[in-house]
């Protein structure tokens, strides 16, 4: 009987060796998908208040920073709703923000939001959440059908074109290899066409046009959703530049950046391999383009803000994990969150 116990001992003792291994396995992959993702639970950076302020955003509150160091909270969120950074526009000393219900750890987001005004160096609700309309976050506006381009067309409504960025109406059609746009409406309206420029460009099946207004100097940078990493046969890629009020917009081609390629597999990408959880941001700053590089598909080496423009092409000004970068209206500092708040001077970026 003794070899017995022994053999039970023994197979015991493999279980729970065999247990605790897995157990640590998994614990390291928690750990390096946490290292890999967007800091949860930090105020981000989201709206230059003045040239030297940054307003930020938690769950539970609104702080101004500014670039000196200083911070101070200006308003705080009342019991059972929380903030979504990511959610909210600013015009002025008009502020509106995205919010949601919270019951312990159950958050319920049902399209309501808090406006207020920005006065006396603080934020004034201007009373509870309620449900609100989509809005541009340009001037905040509310935002209705968009127009067609002509009866009868194919054009496809868009929100996500200009509407998230713009004070314009937009519709917009795929015809030809290229992309005709409807600003404005009524007699007020007029047609903008996109023709790609670069070799590798042709407008793919499901995904439609998007746009960014540069706060520098009011024109939109545009380009083709669905902006990937791990795709870099679809690089370079055609970005247009269009002035406020122009008919044709300045094409250009834009290489792949530093964060194309293949960044290698790993276990907590399991689902449908890492390429599916890498994300590429852009926006225009200053005279060039910024993207972000995001996402627990990419390691941290290969993360972070990379600076493009036409003169000097792609390089990488903040290497690692940060939150997405609000640019200044001057178009060169950037603010964001990385180890703790920080900003950068992009026409001073080496």
């Amino acid at each position: 009987m003794r070899w017995v116990l022994g053999i039970l001992v023994t197979l015991g003792a493999l279980m729970l060796a065999l247990v605790i291994a897995v157990a640590l396995f998994l614990f390291s992959l928690d750990r390096e998908k946490t290292a890999r993702s967007q800091p949860d639970g930090v105020p981000v950076p989201v709206h230059w208040v003045d040239a030297q302020t940054v307003l930020t955003v938690s769950a539970t509150g609104l702080s101004l920073r500014d670039t000196g160091g200083g911070e101070r909270e200006i308003y705080q969120m009342a019991e059972g709703w929380v903030f979504d950074p990511g959610g909210g526009c600013y015009n002025g000393d008009t502020w509106i923000f995205s919010v949601a219900r919270r019951s312990g750890t159950t958050t319920q987001w049902s399209g309501e939001e808090l406006s207020g005004r920005w006065q006396a160096d603080r934020f004034v609700a201007d009373g509870e959440p309620q449900t609100g309309p989509r809005r541009n976050p340009v001037d905040c506006r509310a935002l209705g059908d968009r127009p067609e381009l002509t009866p009868g067309s194919p054009a496809r409504p868009d929100d996500a074109l200009l509407a998230g960025s713009d004070a314009e109406d937009v519709a917009y059609e795929e015809r030809d290899g290229a992309l005709h746009l409807l600003l404005g409406t009524g007699s007020e309206a007029r047609e903008v066409v996109l023709e790609p420029v670069a070799a590798t460009a042709e407008w793919q099946d499901g995904y439609g046009p998007d746009a960014r207004r540069n706060p520098a100097d009011g024109s939109y940078l545009l380009w083709q959703r669905g902006l990937r990493a791990h795709w870099d046969d679809t690089w370079p890629r055609s970005f247009w530049v269009l002035q406020p009020g122009a008919e044709t917009a300045e094409a250009l081609a834009v290489p792949g950046g530093p964060f194309i390629g293949n960044h290698g597999e790993s276990l907590i990408c399991f689902s449908c391999g890492c390429g599916c959880y890498q994300y590429i941001d852009v926006q225009p700053a200053g005279a060039g383009i910024l993207a972000h590089s995001y996402g627990y598909g990419f390691p941290v080496a290969a993360q972070g803000l990379h600076l493009f423009t036409p003169e000097a092409g792609w390089r990488t000004v903040r290497h690692g994990v940060v939150t997405p970068p609000v640019v200044a209206p001057d178009g060169c500092r950037v603010a964001f969150h990385g180890d703790g708040f920080e900003t950068l001077n992009l026409c001073e970026a080496g």
